[in-house]
């Protein structure tokens, strides 16, 4: 069961794992989640992408995204994620993935923003 005010999958209702160490965006989805499948992807490219042993910062996705406005946040501020083919930065909302073990990945981003003031 949810607890009250544990913010949810807006696709499958499945609630936010808020102690889990991989971060703000854990979430216990059901298997018919369209977005279980494209965090899932995410996850097997940034363990494909990352030296596991330092940090990597790389452009958010449009389902992480979508996760932080449903849970109540702005985007994160934009962040040089990479070059485009003219040497110039590209600036896009951006985060930073750890891995605590070789299987445990970590998200974290630039401090965000309520888009609305909590009550305790």
């Amino acid at each position: 069961m949810t607890a009250p005010g544990t913010p949810t999958c807006p696709e499958c209702s499945g609630p936010q794992m808020p102690d889990h160490p991989g971060g703000l965006l854990e979430i216990r989805h059901l298997i018919t989640c369209p977005l279980l499948a494209s965090e899932d992807a995410t996850k097997a490219a940034d363990y494909e992408r990352a030296d596991r042993r330092m940090a990597m910062v790389r452009a958010a996705t449009a389902t992480e995204l979508l996760l932080i406005e449903a849970f109540g946040y702005y985007p994160p501020d934009p962040q040089i994620t990479g070059y485009d083919s003219d040497d110039h930065p590209v600036r896009e909302p951006a985060v930073t993935v750890t891995y605590l073990t070789p299987g445990v990945r970590r998200r974290t981003w630039t401090p965000l923003t309520r888009t609305e003031p909590t009550t305790p």
